[in-house]
C-alpha cells in the first residue's frame, strides 16, 4: 500500500494545531511546578510563624487552585487538539480517495442500541466519538467508536467498531451472530451463562456448516429467517474475516438493519507528544475505513440478488 498522504490533506496545518498542544503542555508543567513550591512554601512560613496559620493556609490553596487549575486548562487543550486534528485529517484524506463521507469527531452512536442485543458487557458508561458516515458500493452505514469507561471518566478498555448499515434483504425478527474467541478468555461455562441471558428469548440456531459452528454461535427469533440471512456464501465470507482480524465481534439482523460491534479497533486519535507522520493518515484513518468495507462485503450487503424495491 502506497504509505504517502493525499496532496489535498494539510498535514502542515494539523502539526500546527499539535504545536498548541505542546505549548499548553508546558504550562500546565511550569503551573504543577509553581503549585508545588507555594505549597511547600506556605508550609514552612506556616511552621517557621513567618505568616499566621490562616494565611499560610491560603496560600496553600492558591498554590492547591493553581495545579487543578493548570490540569483542567491542560485535559481542554488536549481535546481540543486531538479534535481539530481529526477534523483536518479524516475526511479529507477519505475525500481525496473518493468517498463521499460526513464525519463528527464528537458525535457518536448510541451505545444503548448496542446494548439492547446483551452488547458491550455489563458497563454503565461510555464514551462515544468519531462518527462517520458514508457508502461502501451500494450500501449506506454509519459507525462510531465506543470506549468503556470508570466512574472517573477514564477509558478502561480499547476502543470498539459500532457500525449500523443498510440491509438488502427483507427480514422482520431478530437475528445474532457471536463470535467464539472471547470463550477462551472466559471459559466455557461463564460464557455459556453469559449467553443465557444476553439471548433470552432466542433461540440457538444449529447451522450445517461445520468451520463456521466452531467459530460462531448464532440465535435467532426465527430459524427460517436465519438461513435465509445466513447463506452458505455469508457463513463462508464471515469465516474469513474472522481469520482475518483475529478479533471478537457479534452481528445482530434487526428491524430491516444490520448491526455490528468490532472490538479492539484502532480508532482516529493519534498521539499528541510526537510530530504527526504521514503514515498515521494511511494507517488509521484506511484501516478504519476498509475494516467497515470488509465487513459489509463479508455479509453480502451488496450483493442484489434480493434487492429492495
Amino acid at each position: 500500500m502506497n504509505n504517502r498522504h493525499p496532496a489535498s490533506v494539510d498535514i502542515a496545518a494539523a502539526e500546527r494545531e499539535r504545536q498548541v498542544y505542546m505549548q499548553a503542555q508546558t504550562r500546565y508543567k511550569v503551573s504543577i511546578g509553581a503549585s508545588f513550591i507555594i505549597i511547600v512554601m506556605a508550609i514552612v512560613a506556616g511552621n517557621m510563624a513567618w505568616v499566621p496559620v490562616t494565611a499560610s493556609w491560603l496560600i496553600g490553596l492558591g498554590g492547591l487552585m493553581l495545579g487543578i487549575l493548570g490540569r483542567i486548562n491542560y485535559w481542554h487543550s488536549a481535546e481540543l487538539a486531538q479534535n481539530n486534528i481529526k477534523r483536518q485529517l479524516v475526511a479529507p484524506v477519505l475525500r481525496s480517495l473518493g468517498h463521499t463521507v460526513e464525519y463528527d469527531p464528537k458525535r457518536s452512536l448510541s451505545p444503548s442500541t448496542f446494548r439492547s442485543f446483551g452488547w458491550l458487557g455489563g458497563y454503565e458508561d461510555y464514551v462515544g466519538q468519531d462518527l462517520l458516515k458514508g457508502k461502501h458500493g451500494a450500501t449506506s452505514f454509519v459507525s462510531s467508536m465506543v470506549y468503556t469507561v470508570n466512574r472517573q471518566g477514564q477509558s478502561e478498555s480499547a476502543p470498539n467498531l459500532l457500525l449500523i448499515a443498510d440491509s438488502n434483504k427483507h427480514f422482520r425478527r431478530r437475528t445474532v451472530v457471536v463470535s467464539k474467541l472471547w470463550r477462551g478468555r472466559v471459559g466455557e461455562w461463564a460464557s455459556a451463562k453469559v449467553q443465557q441471558l444476553n439471548y433470552q428469548g432466542l433461540q440457538a440456531v444449529h447451522l450445517e456448516d461445520i468451520t463456521f459452528k466452531q467459530l460462531f454461535d448464532v440465535y435467532a427469533q426465527d430459524q427460517v429467517e436465519a438461513r435465509y440471512l445466513l447463506t452458505p456464501d455469508v457463513m463462508q465470507r464471515l469465516v474469513a474475516l474472522q481469520r482475518s482480524i483475529n478479533r471478537d465481534f457479534r452481528v445482530a439482523f434487526d428491524r430491516g438493519r444490520v448491526y455490528v460491534q468490532v472490538d479492539e479497533v484502532t480508532g482516529f486519535d493519534l498521539s499528541l507528544d510526537h510530530k504527526i507522520h504521514p503514515n498515521y493518515v494511511t494507517r488509521n484513518i484506511r484501516y478504519r475505513w476498509e475494516l467497515i468495507g470488509r465487513v459489509i462485503d463479508a455479509l453480502g450487503l451488496n450483493d442484489r440478488v434480493w434487492t429492495k424495491p
